[in-house]
């Protein structure tokens, strides 16, 4: 998420950075406890009607009828909070948008250039939520946190430490992974919808009301990728053996240590 970037480089340094994310981590683990254990009661005490939608359980403890509306204090609350989140949430996808174009594709133009590629990526963004697939607002965060799933195992084998990692894990390994996450939930979602492609995708990628394994299909299928891409270029490179650099071991007439310059384990 771009806002939880836009906070590490806002942080002073690292020792903020890690108490911040702590803290923040306790606090929504907290909040998120509050809400479903008090949900929860409700559930228990009978006060949700079965046509409630469950993300409304909640508010059953504090509703008058088992219909749950949100026409008390909390349920007020509620709502202004939810239209700030909806309000924070674009606004980040914006700043995202915006960073991203203004320092790739549009590096060094003007700044009225950017403005307007950035409204014509919208457009799309516009259409796809007004269309039928989203029912509702809580699928477009569905689609946007499937992505970020599908890309969660290859950022994070991308961000190893060491130069052994890098060697392993390079961009072609975290884009294939990437695409392997996104394509096996598809595919998931197919084989679920009996083989049809538009039940099949709208199910894997909207429908799914946040079940946990279109959650695991893109994470397991992802490691798989990745995997198979650091296998790969670990084939190619043992194939082709080391490639010297400018100032190689071979250049200065020193031994090669063990694995170097190629996949080959070390002894």
């Amino acid at each position: 998420s771009e806002a939880v970037w836009q906070r590490v480089w806002a942080s002073e340094n690292d020792a903020a950075l890690r108490r911040a994310a702590w803290l923040g981590g306790a606090a929504v683990s907290a909040a998120v406890f509050f809400f479903g254990f008090v949900g929860f009661l409700a559930v228990w005490l009978g006060r949700v009607g079965k046509a409630v939608d469950s993300n409304l359980t909640f508010f059953a403890m504090f509703s008058a009828t088992p219909s749950v509306q949100l026409d008390s204090l909390p349920g007020l609350f509620a709502l202004v909070a939810a239209m700030m989140m909806s309000e924070g949430a674009v606004d980040s996808l914006q700043n995202g948008i915006t960073a991203t174009v203004s320092s790739t594709v549009l590096h060094g133009k003007s700044l009225w250039a950017t403005q307007c590629l950035v409204l014509v990526l919208n457009v799309p963004l516009a259409i796809l939520g007004a269309s039928p697939w989203i029912g509702n607002v809580m699928s477009i965060f569905l689609l946007g946190n499937l992505i970020t799933v599908s890309c969660a195992v290859p950022l994070f084998a991308a961000l190893v430490p060491g130069q052994r990692a890098h060697e392993l894990v390079t961009e072609g390994s975290f884009i294939f992974g990437c695409f392997s996450g996104v394509f096996g939930l598809s595919a998931y979602g197919y084989f679920r919808e009996d083989r049809h492609v538009g039940r099949g995708l709208h199910q894997a990628w909207f429908g799914n009301d946040y079940a946990m394994d279109y959650f695991l299909v893109p994470l397991l299928t992802s490691s798989m990728g990745v995997a198979l891409a650091v296998a790969v270029g670990c084939a190619w490179r043992i194939e082709s053996g080391p490639r010297p650099g400018p100032k190689s071991n071979i250049e200065l007439g020193e031994p090669m240590s063990p694995g170097s310059g190629s996949c080959r384990a070390r002894t």
